[in-house]
């Protein structure tokens, strides 16, 4: 389940693996079992 600490924690992973990648994020959203993001090249 992807709530709480959890949820932060996964924010935070994408966060960082957007900005090594150096693509930025537009748009997040993370439910209980699912993740959805929109990243721009």
């Amino acid at each position: 389940m992807l709530k709480g600490a959890a949820e932060k924690s996964v924010k935070e992973i994408i966060k960082q693996l957007c900005e090594w990648k150096k693509l930025e994020i537009l748009e997040m959203n993370i439910q209980e079992d699912h993740i959805h993001y929109t990243k721009e090249t």
